[in-house]
């Protein structure tokens, strides 16, 4: 089986969710909205996939404390 890597800074990638995740939804249309989520959502699928499939520590993909 090949081995693959996904070349992404997750540090980035954290901090960047986060600001998303902050943006006030009210101000935003509802296709904006539907836009934004979408992209939170593939987001959300790269880290998973990355933890769940390559292997990678949670710790390195997600915004984890020490105790999960």
């Amino acid at each position: 089986m090949e081995s693959y890597e996904l070349i992404i800074d997750f540090s980035q990638l954290r901090e960047q969710k986060v600001a998303l995740l902050g943006i006030n939804a009210k101000v935003l249309s509802k296709d904006q909205y539907e836009a934004l989520e979408g992209i939170i959502n593939l987001v959300d699928s790269i880290q998973d996939y990355a933890v769940d499939k390559l292997g990678y520590k949670a710790q390195e993909v997600f915004r984890l404390t020490d105790e999960g």
